[in-house]
């Protein structure tokens, strides 16, 4: 009796110290935002444009972009690794909202933007098709090189 005690003492202790859960759910928004960055990083244009709204606005630090233009730049990128942190979502019956930190390597065109976190902000919208890409801000300021000045020498002979 004493054996069998100990041993249903021993599992509710060990119940007791392992969470509910093993792994927190995902909200709507995070998943979405997963799905699009693995989708970009695998370059899946096909569902990217699938799941993008028709009225897609984007807004990077050179311009605004409207969808087609939005997806010209992605298939322009070279993302090799990415990680996803502090994201947050605020989500209604037809909106979700998701800011999040990214860090990556990426460029826009000829424009290298500096490798460190960045924040970004992603929307969808419901539709009767399901959840839509409908808008995003990436927010990391772009890195451009600064004009070349002639050394002290060329200075010199002008």
């Amino acid at each position: 009796m004493r054996n069998k005690l100990v041993v249903l003492c021993f599992v509710f202790f060990l119940l007791g110290s392992v969470p509910p859960t093993f792994a927190e759910e995902m909200s709507q928004g995070e998943t979405l935002v997963r799905e699009l960055w693995k989708n970009v990083h695998e370059g899946n244009w096909a569902q990217i444009e699938k799941d993008m709204a028709p009225e897609f606005q984007s807004v990077h630090e050179d311009i605004a972009r409207n969808g087609a233009e939005e997806m010209a730049l992605l298939k322009e990128l070279n993302i090799d690794q990415y990680e996803l942190s502090y994201i947050k979502t605020t989500q209604t019956d037809s909106l979700i909202l998701v800011s999040y930190r990214v860090m990556t390597e990426e460029n826009i065109g000829p424009l290298d933007l500096p490798t460190r976190a960045a924040m970004r902000l992603s929307g969808w919208i419901k539709t009767p098709e399901g959840w839509k890409w409908a808008f995003h801000a990436n927010l990391n300021p772009l890195q451009v090189a600064p004009p070349e000045t002639p050394d002290a020498g060329e200075q010199a002979s002008h």
